[in-house]
């Protein structure tokens, strides 16, 4: 089902995406599966895709409790 958006919630929605991407931990976690990926582009869907959605899914959730909707 589409949701519809206002303005003011997608700048909501891609700040705090920006902001789990940032935070320390998952900068970490997202460098520690880019150094064991050795520059192989199959390692790195293997190691960072999981993290990416991890965090991702950590945000929506986030937002679906904080904002009613996301």
């Amino acid at each position: 089902v589409p949701i519809s958006l206002s303005g003011d919630q997608a700048k909501v929605i891609v700040a705090e995406v920006i902001k789990a991407f940032s935070s320390l931990k998952n900068t970490h976690c997202m460098e520690e599966a880019r150094y064991n990926a050795c520059s192989d582009m199959d390692k790195m869907s293997q190691f960072l895709l999981p993290i990416a959605t991890q965090i991702q899914q950590g945000t929506r959730n986030f937002l679906i409790l904080s904002h009613g909707s996301a």
